[in-house]
């Protein structure tokens, strides 16, 4: 079978799943909540369970983990299950309340694992909707905080105010999850590095790519040369585009800096950014060279 065939294959499926939700299975879910509170936990219980085996049957075929975009289709089926059994109650009904909590973690993850995946799309159209996207998290962050303010202003703390509160936290730390995950490795990577010796930069290069606006960003680091045991090794350290502008990236080649490794593998190293403090010192040295005297050029 083609590979054409079969991601045509695929995505007939992936969309029938939805599209089965809503014309065939609508009327009997909605039937059984109205009948029993207990019903819509099962329901919601079984479509977990449907939608877990699709990632595993996932893995089984394709040997590795499902995509973003797979599980966020897996996502996308139980928020409209949990929307079908919503709509089935009326407004006062005391399961609405907990309904209501499942589908907005629910669009919540569906929006951050679909945003995620078309920020890492190279299409501007794809940056365009994950921004989109990630304006929707952003004003439902801010009405889960007005609603904790409400709360507090009117002192009318209940079970909802505490389950809200917990969800905002939890929105906020997923927005900025690899921030935290980067800020936690690098720092377990530094207590490593207790190892201190004098590198070189050799070279600088510069790495373009779209951010999530669709425009194109240069980011530049420094290699750096270091010596460990008379074994040459290698590391990297951001440089502001705006001071290598400024001074000039000539001016860096050469210059010694610090950089602390780990003794047990040195290839896990790192070096501080290139700042101000290091170019002005290259700077100063410049300045400070004896002058040439006049009869060499004679």
């Amino acid at each position: 079978m083609s590979k054409a065939k079969k991601l045509l294959i695929s995505q007939i499926f992936y969309t029938l799943a939805p599209l089965l939700l809503l014309g065939f299975l609508a009327g009997p879910v909605q039937d059984a909540v109205r009948a029993s509170d207990a019903a819509a936990w099962w329901i919601l219980l079984a479509a977990l369970g449907a939608v877990g085996l699709n990632w595993y049957v996932y893995y089984l075929l394709h040997r590795k983990r499902p995509s973003l975009l797979v599980f966020a289709h897996g996502v996308l089926c139980l928020l409209i299950v949990s929307v079908i059994q919503y709509l089935a109650l009326p407004g006062y009904h005391p399961l609405s309340s907990a309904l209501t909590f499942v589908g907005t973690a629910l669009a919540t993850v569906f929006l951050l694992l679909l945003s995620t995946w078309l920020a890492a799309r190279t299409s501007r159209p794809a940056h365009a909707a994950a921004v989109a996207m990630r304006i929707a998290l952003a004003v439902i962050f801010l009405c889960m905080v007005y609603q904790i303010y409400v709360d507090f202003r009117n002192s009318q703390l209940t079970g909802d105010t505490w389950i809200t509160i917990a969800f905002a936290a939890a929105l906020l730390l997923a927005l900025h999850r690899r921030l935290i995950v980067s800020a936690w490795r690098r720092s377990a990577s530094r207590r490593r590095s207790t190892g201190l010796v004098d590198g070189k930069i050799v070279r600088i290069v510069g790495e373009t790519h779209l951010d999530l606006d669709g425009d194109y960003v240069t980011l530049f680091d420094v290699i750096i040369r270091f010596t460990v045991n008379e074994i040459p090794y290698e590391t990297r350290a951001r440089a502001s585009r705006g001071k290598l502008r400024r001074y000039g990236k000539e001016k860096l080649i050469g210059r010694t800096v610090p950089v602390h490794y780990n003794p047990s593998d040195p290839t896990e190293a790192y070096a501080d950014r290139i700042d101000r403090h290091i170019l002005d010192q290259a700077e100063e040295d410049e300045e400070n060279l004896p002058a040439e005297p006049e009869g060499e050029n004679a």
